[in-house]
């Protein structure tokens, strides 16, 4: 019997779509970076107080970039060896999938401090030896990169619960050609807003399919349709006197499950036969004692779908101190139909050492092409 350490698979750790595997692979991903020299906000200066002199100079490097339509995972398969028999458990996994832009602000500042010691000599007379006694170059920064990340994500998690109506508010704001029209004549407007497609799971692995995390990014636009109805268009305007408001309409969602599946695996060129999965639980069995393993390689597969969904949303707020913003349960077509579009399975390798916790410099290894064709899975 053989323990089986820690040992992380998938892209790099902590994971990042930057560095993650390309969804289409006869597309690739885009990765569009742009960089600026350091601007100065605060040119270099000096100041003098007594035998102290400061120095200080700030300014700012701005770096922003665009990532996708990729994936990232990463997971900690852990074990042991029975003679020829292998039980693994998977732990800490977690997938992310879409696209999106980030950016990067950094401030690059320098302060000194000098200190001055009088010196006197009978030819130049009186003068100040300057010292540097301290000096200190930090470089805050604000990754907007990470904050857009954790924006989406609580965009998504937090949408039913938004009590924000005033995006896509338009009826203040008519067109003045529209108001000189008589009302019947008038032609309402539909407020439409959107957010990003970006979707991040952790420890899901199994639960819905063996051997599967699937994280699925959504596109979801919603339709306010109180512009359509003179009545609620009434209700709405007396509720922005109290800095409230009503919508109500239906939401649309784009849905685009990415499923991740552990295709193979094998341990110092010898793969796992019978593999199976239950849960968070692997199981197969090794040719050979299965002592001192030293290198695991393994294959996933991964489709992507597409598929649709519509909910109804209503959102009445009052002094933004009350809101009420039910919304109804999703029906999904994949759901109630079985319909979603999926491309076929395409094959990415990743290795590592075991008992290594940490990704390796090069993660991805080698693994059949496939091919990237549109199906119906039913």
């Amino acid at each position: 019997m053989a323990n089986i350490p820690a040992t992380r698979i998938g892209t790099t750790y902590p994971i990042n779509l930057c560095e993650g595997v390309a969804l289409f692979p006869s597309m690739g991903q885009l990765q569009l970076f742009t960089h600026t020299d350091p601007k100065p906000i605060l040119r270099k200066t000096k100041k003098r107080i007594l035998l102290w002199r400061f120095e200080g100079q700030v300014s700012y490097e701005f770096i922003a970039g665009l990532c996708g339509p990729s994936y990232a995972a990463s997971m900690l398969l852990e074990g042991e060896t029975n003679d020829n028999d292998i039980s693994l458990t998977v732990k800490e996994d977690e997938a992310a999938a879409g696209v999106f832009v980030g950016a990067k602000v950094v401030f690059p500042i320098v302060f000194a401090v000098e200190s001055g010691s009088p010196r006197f000599s009978w030819k130049h007379g009186w003068s100040v030896k300057w010292k540097k006694s301290f000096s200190i170059s930090p470089k805050p920064e604000i990754d907007l990169l990470k904050m857009l990340i954790d924006l989406i994500k609580k965009l998504m998690q937090e949408a039913k619960k938004s009590s924000d109506i005033k995006e896509g508010e338009d009826l203040e704001g008519e067109p003045k050609e529209n108001k000189e029209k008589k009302p019947e004549d008038r032609k309402p407007k539909v407020s439409v807003k959107s957010w990003a497609m970006f979707d991040q799971v952790e420890n899901q692995f199994g639960q819905n399919k063996p051997g599967e995390i699937a994280p699925e990014p959504k596109l979801k636009i919603s339709v306010n349709l109180v512009p359509l109805f003179p009545e609620l268009v009434a209700i709405d305007k007396g509720l922005k006197t109290l800095w409230g408001g009503l919508s109500l309409g239906p939401n649309f969602y784009f849905i685009v499950p990415v499923h991740i599946r552990l295709k193979e695996l094998a341990f110092d060129g010898t793969a796992v036969e019978n593999l199976t999965t239950q849960g968070k639980q692997i199981s197969g069995s090794l040719s050979g004692s299965g002592q001192a393993l030293e290198q695991v390689h393994a294959k996933v597969d991964h489709t992507v779908g597409l598929t649709f969904g519509t909910s109804f949303f209503l959102s009445i707020s009052v002094c933004k101190c009350f809101s009420f913003d039910p919304e109804s349960p999703m029906l999904r077509l994949d759901e109630i139909f079985g319909w979603e579009l999926t491309t076929n399975p395409h094959c990415t390798g990743f290795r590592n050492a075991i008992g290594s916790e940490t990704s390796p410099e090069n993660p991805i290894d080698s693994c059949d092409t496939g091919s990237v064709t549109v199906v119906l899975d039913p």
